[in-house]
């Protein structure tokens, strides 16, 4: 979806440990991270990477499958700003990207 609007520089990884070391090395304006990663909590490493972040901080978005995951002010104070309900709307996505799309 990310590359459909534009945005070139997408790393997908699918696993904590690294996610964190891309984080590191590529820098990113904006993480979004699934809640189940397969080794590890999203809530643990968003910890890791605002921990490691250098200024700016990226912006961190939750992915879940789940409209009100439990653990939700756990990971606001984690890090997290928005919340999004997987499979992503389009529509959704756009208004965290800040584009806005007219009517043909």
């Amino acid at each position: 979806m990310l590359s459909t609007r534009q945005y070139d520089e997408v790393r997908v990884v699918r696993s904590a440990k690294r996610a964190v070391a891309i984080a590191e090395q590529f820098r990113p304006e904006m993480i979004f991270l699934d809640f189940e990663l397969p080794d590890e909590g999203g809530i643990a490493v968003a910890r890791q990477l605002v921990r490691n972040a250098r200024s700016p901080r990226p912006r961190l978005i939750a992915l879940s499958n789940q409209a009100e995951h439990p653990q939700k002010q756990e990971a606001r104070a984690a890090g997290f700003e928005r919340f999004l309900v997987k499979p992503v709307a389009h529509e959704e996505l756009d208004k965290i990207l800040g584009i806005s799309r007219t009517a043909a």
